[in-house]
């Protein structure tokens, strides 16, 4: 009886994840008819196509992507549409692709998705509200740790 209730509580949990992940579909789709690549090379192009620009674009864009999406589906959707305006800019791919990490992870950790939070909830039978006060230091210091890497890839560019 035990490996039975173990297996439909992990197929519960995995059915969860799968539909947060597979919200990616649509919206990709959605990206790629309102040209929201071109939108955002045009607005680089506005603000002087600085690394500054592109830097504080791209954060400011994966801040409100990683409110709605998960992890993985947002650097698939938008690291191809971000990085050919950071190379542009003449930030290292490899350093934007540490920030775009960074920045995400930061969403996996906060209100309202918080995926991150929402599994180890699950395992640990902790309440997720707790667990988003437990994390609040590790926010901070990936917080500082995302100012460090862009001010790096600015002042390096």
């Amino acid at each position: 009886r035990r490996p039975i209730a173990a297996a439909s509580t992990a197929a519960w949990r995995k059915a969860a994840i799968g539909l947060l992940i597979g919200t990616a579909g649509p919206f990709a789709f959605l990206l790629a008819v309102d040209d929201v690549s071109g939108l955002i090379s045009h607005l680089t192009t506005a603000l002087g196509g600085s690394a500054l620009a592109v830097i504080l674009l791209s954060n400011v864009i994966l801040l409100v992507v990683g409110l709605v999406l998960d992890i993985g589906a947002a650097i698939l959707l938008f690291g191809p549409i971000l990085l050919p305006a950071a190379v542009a800019a003449g930030i290292d791919p490899i350093q934007f692709g540490v920030i775009i990490v960074v920045n995400l992870m930061i969403h996996g950790l906060t209100p309202p998705l918080g995926m991150l939070i929402f599994v180890v909830s699950g395992v640990t039978r902790i309440p997720a509200s707790e667990l988003f006060r437990a994390v609040v230091p590790y926010l901070l210091a990936l917080l500082v740790s995302l100012a460090i890497l862009c001010a790096w890839a600015i002042i390096f560019s």
